[in-house]
């Protein structure tokens, strides 16, 4: 769990001068360690046996290649710490046992997490340009919206499937998400909420399908009255279709992706290094002759083909397919009992939410990303003899071995719970976002 809330929702942050004592990487270090050394050799091949972990593996390692060809090889290498920690990441989540309970309590984490940052955010958060908020080194206003986008559809389950003050919490944090986006005042980060709150409300069934949408049209008609009037002004041009400095300027994103396929065609197999897209801007400029932004892809999907090249985005854009894939078996709720799985429909839903944000944002190595991937992974088990099975607590040293009652049937064996860059340490990831 620690390491849910500092890599992924960067608690610390909140605290000045907590970062230098490297909580990231004791978290990862002695996180991952514990949990390797408790596991069974069973529980060990099982989980780098899973196909999500086969393909975070086989980005890191494609990404490292990237290394020596780089354009700027020593941040290429700072960079590729923010993958490297993101697989420790996924790989420790399939190391826990593959129990509704576990994945419950990841959740828990990453909602209640996200929910005390969304406060930090408002209170101490330092306004940028169109009080737009940012709290901490890391994270840029984008960055947190994306991070809240997706997390937003976990809160929304927990508050549907709990009960008293669980429940209370669950609504509490997701109200709390909701107005952080808008502080933020990020387009990408609303558009990304408003596709997992649809993805969410469409799966449910009957009566609760029209509720729950009504529900979260109200909470989104709060917010956005209280929404900084900047936060207002920008969404409504996106509604009118008003073309601002994305579609005219040098450093707007219709021509940093121009752009893009220059460097791609220039790197087409290698790339131009992880990390290094701002590079390749920097070195565009200096063949031009001119001075400007070293800027960011704004696109994950761009940021993954243009930095590790086709077969690095072809990767990335496998573990999106993939994680996609298996978040829609557990969306429709005769679907999942027809084939003996829990519906849980918040897993597309930030999928979803997660997959569009990418597209205004440089997420391809984000923790956000890895955290997603590893949430979804685990609430999918592998299966045995084409039929999904389960275990409870076995696959842990000192835990009895059991099957479970309903393994075979694909359910979980334990009640439902509530469901320009600079940096590459563990404790500060590539801030190429933006």
């Amino acid at each position: 769990m620690g390491m849910i809330v500092v890599l992924v929702a960067r608690l610390h942050e909140i605290v000045p001068g907590l970062a230098l004592l490297r909580p990231g990487l004791i978290l990862t270090t002695v996180g991952f360690g514990s949990l390797w050394a408790r596991s069974s050799l069973r529980r060990r091949s099982t989980a780098l046996r899973d196909p999500t972990v086969r393909a975070v593996i086989l980005l890191l390692l494609w990404s490292s290649c990237t290394i020596p060809f780089a354009l700027w090889p020593g941040l290429a290498v700072e960079s590729w710490q923010a993958v490297l920690l993101g697989s420790v990441l996924v790989t420790a989540m399939l190391l826990l046992p593959p129990t509704q309970k576990s994945v419950s309590r990841i959740v828990a984490a990453l909602v209640t997490a996200t929910g005390f940052y969304s406060v930090a955010l408002l209170v101490w958060g330092k306004e940028r340009v169109a009080e737009r908020k940012e709290l901490g080194a890391m994270l840029d206003p984008n960055d947190i919206a994306t991070l809240l986008a997706m997390t937003f559809p976990f809160a929304i389950g927990f508050a549907l499937r709990a009960s008293g003050r669980i429940r209370t919490v669950a609504v509490l944090a997701a109200g709390l998400l909701v107005v952080g986006v808008t502080a933020t005042g990020s387009r990408g980060g609303t558009i990304a909420i408003v596709v997992g709150s649809l993805v969410y409300g469409l799966s449910l069934p009957g009566s609760r399908k029209f509720l729950v949408i009504l529900a979260l049209i109200a909470g989104g008609a709060f917010a956005w009255r209280f929404a900084p009037p900047t936060y207002r002004a920008r969404m409504e041009a996106v509604f009118r279709g008003e073309q601002d400095y994305n579609y005219t300027e040098y450093g707007g994103r219709k021509q940093i992706w121009a752009r893009a396929v220059l460097y791609f065609a220039e790197h087409p197999f290698l790339g131009v290094g992880v990390g290094n897209f701002p590079t390749a801007e920097g070195e565009h400029l200096k063949a031009l002759g001119i001075r400007g932004k070293w800027s960011a892809p704004h696109n994950a999907y761009v940021q993954a083909f243009v930095e590790l090249g086709a077969p690095g985005g072809l990767i990335f854009l496998w573990l999106i397919f993939l994680t996609v894939r298996r978040a829609a078996r557990y969306w429709s709720p005769s679907t999942a009992a027809a084939a003996g799985r829990p519906h849980r429909p918040e897993l597309l839903a930030s999928a979803c939410a997660f997959a569009m944000g990418a597209v205004f944002l440089s997420l391809a190595y984000s923790y956000t990303l890895f955290a997603l991937l590893g949430i979804v992974a685990l609430s999918d088990p592998p299966a045995a003899g084409g039929r999904a099975r389960v275990q409870g607590a076995a696959g842990f040293r000192g835990s009895p071995s059991r099957r479970s009652p309903v393994a075979g049937r694909g359910r979980m064996s334990s009640p439902p719970g509530p469901g320009t860059p600079s940096h590459g340490s563990p404790d500060s990831p590539p801030r190429v976002a933006g």
